[in-house]
């Protein structure tokens, strides 16, 4: 453990969905969003994304270029939502609050895949939760890799919803012309191009 670092686990997983939800709606994940207000935005960002886009956005042109294929691939809207949901689940079990007054929540992904794994028997949504990271941290190397092992469909659902998450963010930290956003939207558009080569253009 580094030197300052303060914990603030919760010893004992969740046993039923309310008390889930509960801890998420308690758990602030950023200053005035909790877990759960954070996956509801993610999942307004995914509906208007398919729907009526009426949010602001700055779409990769290999989405614009592919959509109909994209959409199409994609599972039902309903197990999509609820990963989107509860992709963060892990996030109130292994919150840390350092000296300094900032918030990490390491491995989150896997904590949320067991957290999830331990409520329900969706093994696709628990997978999903579990890879929720890997479109903003992997590299062009990986994710070749990736696309060769997983089903497109599965590919698709995690590179749609980062799109949806990092509009999301960025909502929460300066918008659209940070910096921040403009170098994890630009890396996304890599991954993205990638991903459309490998399975839109492939023999």
């Amino acid at each position: 453990m580094p030197k300052g670092e303060n914990m603030n686990l919760h010893k004992e997983l969740p046993s039923s969905l309310h008390q889930l939800e509960v801890d998420m709606k308690s758990c602030e994940q950023t200053q005035g969003q909790s877990v759960y207000q954070h996956g509801v935005s993610v999942n307004e960002y995914f509906q208007d994304l398919i729907g009526e886009n009426t949010l602001n956005w700055k779409k990769p042109k290999w989405f614009e270029e592919n959509k109909l294929k994209i959409l199409d691939l994609l599972y039902d809207t309903e197990i999509i939502e609820r990963y989107i949901l509860y992709h963060d689940c892990g996030k109130p079990y292994n919150k840390v609050i350092y000296e300094d007054g900032s918030i990490h929540f390491p491995d989150h992904a896997l904590v949320s895949e067991k957290v999830w794994n331990n409520l329900f028997d969706n093994k696709l949504i628990g997978s999903l939760i579990k890879n929720d990271m890997f479109f903003h941290t992997c590299t062009s190397k990986e994710l070749e890799e990736f696309t060769k092992e997983q089903d497109k469909e599965f590919v698709f659902v995690l590179l749609v919803v980062a799109l949806c998450e990092l509009h999301s963010n960025s909502n929460m930290f300066g918008g659209m012309d940070t910096i921040s956003f403009k170098s994890k939207w630009k890396k996304l558009d890599r991954r993205g191009n990638q991903v459309c080569r490998f399975f839109f253009t492939s023999t």
